[in-house]
């Protein structure tokens, strides 16, 4: 479909389309090609409706949760103080600093202050992205002139014209909906890391929708048009009206890791939908470049926490989808992690008091395990610098990958002679049963290409690890259905703005 015009007096060209003559049900996008004769100057391209809006006026509060990230932060931020556009649709812009102090001279670059006013520094100490974000939300509920609360990672890239995108949207917006920007890896800045995303029915852990697809692909972007309902967006970039955060209350408190998912969850579950908008988009570092660490335990627990708040699960399930991650742990020589799993359903055990909770402090127990359990980083003095080889494909049928197994278990509990591996490494892509089953030592490097971890099989720990896991599995197997009930008792206590404010100690 093609559309010509000539400008008129006043040099604007309208091209008129209308949605009946466009072939329905199928992906369609609209572009401009201008095929000048002579030197010209577009002044704007704009797409106009006859619609009216049906909310006549969009501020947004935007949030920012830092924790010493202070040059990212003000790389992102002083990219929209530098657009007009961009500015004029941000009412305030709120930094909840949990880390090391700054001025705000250290965040705002010379030429933008004079739209400096537009943002409040507020420190507090670290209680996580959630608490961060939380902390956001809480300011902008009590600004009468904010209409819509914005979430926005520190560390993002992305353009500042997607806010004017953004408020626009909403204006047209006839129900209340959240919006999400979709993710794209900056490493790979072509390539579409996550444009929502839907929770696995079994594990309830989430499924990344348009997860490495390359944009230049014209089915790619037939996707991006055409997504399919989704549970939850990531809150690098996410915005929702203020009469939201009223209506479902706020984020549950657990420091990092599922707060996302759980609000997402909690949004849809209230009739309000999360569209992800197509061509609203930040750059991220993406999550693949770091094995499993401290992250895990929140991750396993805020998960247990989300099944039993929102869906109607059997605990065997659940414990069983841990257990086989937890065996992989074991057998890969991946102890820390496998520690984090027993704490986690330890903590859940407890219930909301333990489990429910920002404090610091929990962080800090968690990162301490690492000490026991984590493997040894290597020194740039003694790093390897080939790649290991790795295992012929052969040994990936079946009936071989569960022979590599019972070795790697055998290994793993009992005193038999493995090798180590000589002056290479694993990459991380390799790392898994197979290539390590008969090793005592390896290395891995991990996908940053940068980070070496020293692995060593014990006995000792796996034994350990083992019999703890087992009494904790054997205990929330009698306590769960009991412990299920506590949380859906206190969870509307523990989310309400007055619960928060004391945990936060603003009162």
């Amino acid at each position: 479909m093609a559309g010509r015009g000539r400008p008129d007096a006043d040099g604007v060209c309208h091209f008129t389309f209308s949605r009946n003559t466009l072939i329905p049900d199928i992906p369609a996008r609209m572009w401009l090609v201008v095929d000048a004769l002579t030197d010209i100057t577009v002044h704007e391209v704009s797409w106009l409706t006859p619609d009216v809006p049906s909310e006549a006026n969009v501020k947004l509060g935007l949030c920012f949760a830092t924790f010493n990230r202070l040059p990212y932060l003000r790389r992102v931020v002083n990219e929209i103080l530098s657009d007009p556009s961009a500015v004029a649709c941000v009412n305030r812009i709120l930094v909840v600093n949990q880390g090391k102090e700054f001025a705000r001279d250290e965040l705002i670059a010379d030429e933008n202050r004079d739209t400096a006013a537009r943002i409040d520094l507020l420190k507090q100490d670290n209680f996580g992205g959630c608490g961060g974000f939380t902390r956001g939300i809480i300011e902008c509920l009590a600004d009468d002139d904010i209409t819509h609360i914005l979430l926005c990672d520190d560390d993002i890239v992305f353009e500042p014209h997607s806010l004017v995108r953004l408020t626009s949207f909403l204006r047209y917006c006839r129900n209340d909906v959240a919006i999400g920007g979709q993710m794209l890896d900056i490493l790979r800045p072509n390539f579409l890391y996550e444009s929502g995303a839907v929770l696995r029915e079994n594990t309830l852990t989430p499924r990344p929708l348009g997860h490495n697809g390359f944009l230049g692909e014209p089915e790619v972007l037939d996707e991006m048009i055409n997504l399919p309902s989704i549970d939850y967006n990531g809150w690098w970039f996410f915005a929702f009206s203020k009469e939201t955060a009223r209506k479902i209350a706020l984020p549950m408190p657990c420091f990092i890791r599922g707060d996302d998912i759980e609000y997402g969850v909690r949004m849809k579950r209230h009739g309000i939908q999360t569209v992800v908008l197509p061509g609203l988009v930040v750059w991220h570092e993406p999550f693949y470049l770091k094995l499993g660490g401290w992250h895990y335990y929140y991750e396993v627990k805020n998960r247990f926490i989300l099944g039993v708040m929102h869906y109607r699960r059997s605990p065997l399930r659940d414990l069983n989808n841990i257990l086989w991650v937890f065996m992989r742990d074991i057998l890969t020589c991946r102890y820390y992690t496998a520690k984090l799993a027993i704490l986690a359903i330890d903590d859940f055990i407890k219930g909301p008091a333990a489990a429910m909770t920002c404090d610091p402090a929990k962080l800090a127990e968690v990162r301490e395990l690492y000490k026991v359990y984590g493997p040894s980083s290597m020194q740039e003095e003694y790093l390897p610098t080939e790649a290991c080889p790795a295992a012929p494909k052969w040994l990936r049928l079946p009936g071989l990958v569960h022979l590599m197994i019972g070795l790697s278990f055998l290994m793993s509990l009992f005193p038999i002679p493995g090798k180590t591996l000589p002056r290479c490494f694993l990459p991380a892509n390799h790392f898994n049963i197979v290539n390590t089953a008969l090793l005592n030592k390896f290395i891995v490097r991990e996908m940053d290409g940068t980070t070496y971890l020293h692995f060593q099989r014990s006995r000792r720990l796996g034994w350990k690890l083992l019999s703890s896991f087992a009494a904790s599995y054997i205990m929330a197997l009698l306590k769960f259905n009991t412990v299920s009930e506590k949380y859906k008792t206190e969870f509307n206590t523990l989310t309400n703005k007055s619960s928060w404010k004391e945990r936060l100690n603003l009162t």
